[in-house]
């Protein structure tokens, strides 16, 4: 069993992970709601109100049996907002863990992304005990996969450990992996600006 999460916040040079919570939704529907450029990298349709978010961003953390499911916020460390969420899912692979992202479409370009995935890598293998984290990207989406390989992922052609629900079989997809050793090597001098993490 993999170590478990009471709480945490990481803070980077341009964001701040934290866990999710309600009081994020009116910001995080507003981001979302019918934003074809995020909901179509998330397969998803979107919320049809606030109170869908509200339901969502009340529970950071899904526990599993072996590991957990978490969702994080990411606050954009400029002004402080709300500007997207990070999630680290880990239930039933506990030591391969999968993360996925989406950012603020009017704040991309700026390493926001990059920096959150650092800061939640690092998460998984520093306090974790993660061996390896992968990424999904759709093809359509080559800045995405920028700021993964910008952290140290790599294209990997081994079938995904995690296989998410609705993602359509026929659209292309990258496969992004980083072992705990390729993190290290390619992030040698860098540390969070700040870094709480309390387990259980």
């Amino acid at each position: 069993m993999s170590p478990r999460l009471a709480d945490l916040e990481l803070t980077g040079a341009r964001v701040r992970v934290r866990p999710i919570d309600p009081t994020d939704a009116p910001r995080g529907f507003a981001l979302l709601f019918q934003r074809r450029e995020i909901l179509d990298q998330l397969v998803y349709d979107g919320p049809a109100n606030e109170s869908e978010i509200v339901d969502r961003y009340s529970e950071w953390k899904r526990v599993g049996d072996d590991a957990d499911d978490h969702l994080f916020a990411v606050d954009d460390l400029a002004d402080d907002a709300f500007v997207g969420t990070i999630s680290l899912r880990l239930k039933g692979h506990p030591f391969l863990g999968s993360v996925g992202y989406w950012i603020d479409p009017e704040r991309w370009g700026r390493g926001l992304a990059t920096d959150a995935i650092r800061l939640t890598t690092h998460l998984g293998f520093a306090h974790l005990g993660l061996g390896s984290a992968g990424a999904e990207v759709y093809s359509s989406n080559p800045a995405s996969r920028r700021a993964l390989e910008k952290v140290g992922y790599v294209e990997s052609h081994e079938a995904s450990a995690h296989t998410y629900v609705g993602c359509p079989s026929d659209v292309p997809r990258w496969v992004l992996t980083i072992q705990r050793r390729q993190f290290r090597q390619a992030n040698p001098d860098w540390s969070p600006s700040s870094e709480r993490v309390d387990l259980l």
